[in-house]
């Protein structure tokens, strides 16, 4: 899924992220969106989880490309992003005043490859 020049600003969610993807197969291609005053439980712009074999048989499932993300806020993991199992690629992506109990910018676990 690719998802280009957006803007999501000031979206809430009870659980998870503006952007919310846990299917274990999905590729997502992220580029030049703005995300801003968004907030969530996890992740407030993003939450994205694979599956550990994801990155040996698809490789990257998470790529940025001068993607903006201000004032993002969670409860608890990844003022931006949650990320699980993911493999990812930023490229000119800009975290500014986000924050979160963990992981004020991006919250990663069970981290797969940075290439």
């Amino acid at each position: 899924m690719k998802i280009s020049v957006n803007k999501f600003i000031g979206n809430t969610a009870y659980y998870d992220g503006a952007v919310y993807s846990d299917n274990p197969f999905a590729r997502l291609e992220l580029g030049d969106n703005i995300f801003t005053d968004n907030s969530a439980y996890n992740g407030g712009a993003l939450y994205k989880i694979s599956i550990e074999s994801d990155e040996k048989l698809f490789g990257v499932s998470l790529s940025t490309g001068g993607d903006q993300f201000l004032r993002n806020t969670a409860m608890k993991d990844g003022g931006a992003m949650y990320l699980n199992w993911e493999s990812i690629y930023f490229s000119s992506s800009e975290f500014i005043s986000n924050q979160a109990t963990n992981g004020g910018a991006i919250y990663f676990i069970n981290l797969g490859t940075i290439p």
